[in-house]
C-alpha cells in the first residue's frame, strides 16, 4: 500500500523529486534500449548478475569509498538544485499572488456590476427580504 501511495503522490504532483527520478530512470532505460539490442542487454544482465557480487566481495573497501564519495556529490548537487528551485519558486509565487489579487479585484468589480444590474431589473437591493411566494389556486 505504501508503494501505491508513493506512486499516487508522484502522479498527482505531490512528490516532484520522485517524479524526476522516475523520469530519469525511464529516460535512461529508453536510451539503453535504443543503443543496445535486447539479446545483448540480457546477456550483460546475466553476466553482471554472476560476476558483480564476486567483484564487490573482492574490492568491497574501494567500492564502498567510491559510492560514499559519489553519494556526497549527489547530495551536494541535490541541495544546490533545491536551493535554486526554492529561489525560483519564491519569485513565481510572488508573481502569482500579485496576479491573484488583480483577478480578485476585477472579480469583485464584476460582481458589483452584476448586482447593480440585478437591482435595476428586479427592483430589489442586495440583502433585501425576498417577497413571499403567492400561493397557487387549486382548481376544484
Amino acid at each position: 500500500n505504501q508503494g501505491l501511495h508513493e506512486l499516487y503522490k508522484c502522479l498527482y504532483g505531490q512528490n516532484n523529486i520522485l517524479f524526476a527520478k522516475i523520469v530519469g530512470v525511464l529516460l535512461a532505460g529508453a536510451i539503453i534500449g535504443k543503443v543496445i539490442d535486447a539479446t545483448v542487454l540480457m546477456f550483460l544482465i546475466v553476466l553482471g548478475a554472476f560476476t558483480l557480487p564476486k567483484v564487490y566481495e573482492m574490492n568491497k573497501k574501494q567500492i564502498d569509498e567510491a559510492v560514499d564519495k559519489g553519494m556526497k556529490q549527489v547530495d551536494a548537487k541535490t541541495k544546490e538544485l533545491q536551493k535554486i528551485a526554492d529561489e525560483k519558486s519564491k519569485e513565481y509565487t510572488k508573481l502569482a499572488t500579485e496576479k491573484a489579487k488583480e483577478v480578485q479585484k476585477l472579480a469583485g468589480e464584476k460582481v458589483k456590476e452584476v448586482q447593480k444590474v440585478v437591482e435595476e431589473k428586479t427592483g430589489m437591493k442586495k440583502g433585501a427580504a425576498t417577497p413571499a411566494p403567492t400561493p397557487m389556486k387549486v382548481a376544484k
